[in-house]
C-alpha cells in the first residue's frame, strides 16, 4: 500500500524574493490590538498581514479568535493565509509545557494506545456526509484566488467529493490548481505504519484546549516509504495529491516515485486520539544539480522538491453519536513549470474547513412496545 500524491506542477525548496516582516504570534497579536484601537480600515489591516510572515505556529483556537476581532472580509483572509503557513511551525513557547518527557516504557505504552485508537477509529467510522469548505491562494505574498464548497461522501473506506461550487478571489473564475484527497482515513493508518518501521522519538508536551497534549516526531525513509510523487499526464493545469491504501494506479498517473518524508503526531496521551498530524516530503537532492540551478530529470518534465500537509482532528457529531473526524486541513507547495525553470516559483496554499458531517443513508429509531408511548385517550 502507498500513500500517492500526483502531482502536475512542478515544485521546489526555493521560495520567491519576497521579504516579509517577520513577527512572532504574541507581536502578532500586539500589532492586531493596535491596528484596532487606531479604527484601521479592513482595507489597510489586510495589506498590513500580507506583508509579514509568523515565526511561530498560530493555533486554530487563536486563529478563530483573532478572526473575530478584524473588521471584514479582507483582512479574515490575509489572516487566514498567514495563520496557514505557520501550521508546520514550532508553537509559540507559552504553548510548550515544561512537564518531564515520558520514559521509555511510558512512551511504548502512548504509541500503544495510538495504535489501538487508530484501528477502533477506522474499523467504526460511519458512511457520512461533509460539507468541504476550501480557500486557495497562490503566488507569495498570498494571493485570493478561489473559494469553494462541496459534499464530501464517505462511503466504505473511500472519499468522494463531488463537483465543487466555486467562486473566484477576482472577476475572472480561476482553475483550481491543487486538490487533496483522502484525509479522512487512509493518512493515518498508512502513516503510523510507516511511522513505526522508520523512526519515532518524543517531541514535546502542548498546552492543548481540552488539556495537554503530546508530540511526537516521525522520520520515514524511501526503503520504508508508501509514500508517492508521480505526475498527471491528461491536466498540467492541476496539481493533486492523495492519500491511497491500495496498489492500485490511476489510469491517469503518467509515473510514480516513492519519496521519504517526516513530520509530526500530537494526541492525547491517555486515548491516543490524534489531535494533528503533519507529513513533509523529502525530495531527492538529485533534482538539483552542485550548482544550485534547478534541472529536469527528463527534459520538459516537471520538478517535485517541496510539499506539506497538515490536518487537524476534533470531535464530530455524526447520527446522534461522536466522533474524531478531520475538521481543518492544509496543503502548501511551490511550483516551476518547463521550460523556465529558474524564473520565481508560484506558492500554492489550500485551506480546508469540514462542517456539517451527517449520516449517509436514512436514519431510523427503533421503538419496542415498552417505548412507545399512547396517543390520545384508549
Amino acid at each position: 500500500m502507498r500513500i500517492g500524491i500526483v502531482i502536475a506542477l512542478a515544485a521546489v525548496l526555493a521560495m520567491p524574493c519576497y521579504a516579509a516582516r517577520r513577527i512572532t504570534v504574541e507581536e502578532f497579536e500586539q500589532t492586531l490590538a493596535s491596528c484596532k484601537a487606531a479604527h484601521q480600515s479592513d482595507a489597510s489591516i489586510a495589506r498590513q498581514l500580507s506583508a509579514m510572515e509568523l515565526t511561530e505556529r498560530l493555533s486554530s483556537a487563536r486563529l478563530e479568535r483573532l478572526k473575530a476581532g478584524l473588521p471584514g472580509i479582507k483582512a479574515r483572509t490575509a489572516l487566514l493565509a498567514l495563520a496557514d503557513s505557520s501550521v508546520f511551525l514550532d508553537p509559540p513557547a507559552a504553548e510548550i509545557t515544561n512537564a518531564s518527557a515520558p520514559d521509555a516504557d511510558t512512551l511504548n505504552r502512548m504509541m500503544a494506545s495510538i495504535v489501538n485508537y487508530v484501528n477502533t477509529t477506522l474499523q467504526h467510522l460511519p458512511n457520512f456526509f461533509a460539507t468541504r469548505e476550501m480557500t486557495s491562494f497562490e503566488s507569495q505574498p498570498p494571493q485570493l484566488t478561489l473559494r469553494s464548497k462541496a459534499t464530501v461522501t464517505y462511503r466504505n473506506g473511500e472519499e468522494v467529493v463531488e463537483k465543487a461550487n466555486e467562486k473566484s478571489g477576482s472577476d475572472q473564475l480561476r482553475t483550481q490548481k491543487l486538490v487533496t484527497h483522502g484525509v479522512f482515513g487512509p493518512i493515518l493508518s498508512i502513516v503510523l505504519k510507516d511511522a513505526l518501521t522508520g523512526s519515532i522519538r518524543w517531541c514535546r508536551w502542548e498546552t492543548g484546549t481540552n488539556g495537554a497534549a503530546a508530540v511526537i516526531l516521525f522520520a520515514v525513509p524511501l526503503e520504508k516509504s508508501h509514500y508517492s510523487i508521480g505526475s498527471i499526464c491528461h491536466d498540467i493545469s492541476c496539481v493533486s495529491i492523495k492519500f491511497t491504501s491500495n496498489d492500485q494506479r490511476s489510469m491517469d498517473v503518467e509515473t510514480v516515485e516513492p519519496v521519504a518524508y517526516h513530520g509530526e503526531i500530537a494526541f492525547d496521551p491517555t486515548s491516543g486520539a490524534i489531535l494533528r498530524i503533519t507529513v513533509v516530503a523529502e525530495i531527492p537532492l538529485e533534482c538539483v544539480n552542485l550548482a544550485g540551478v534547478l534541472k529536469a530529470v527528463h527534459e520538459g518534465s516537471e520538478i517535485v522538491t517541496h510539499n506539506d500537509i497538515f490536518v487537524e482532528y476534533g470531535a464530530v457529531e455524526i447520527g446522534g453519536k461522536s466522533y474524531i473526524c478531520p475538521v481543518r486541513s492544509v496543503s502548501l507547495l511551490t511550483e516551476y513549470t518547463p521550460p523556465n525553470y529558474n524564473d520565481i516559483p508560484q506558492r500554492l496554499l489550500n485551506d480546508v474547513v469540514f462542517r456539517q458531517y451527517r449520516r449517509f443513508g436514512s436514519e431510523v429509531r427503533m421503538l419496542t412496545p415498552d417505548t412507545i408511548e399512547p396517543v390520545g385517550n384508549p
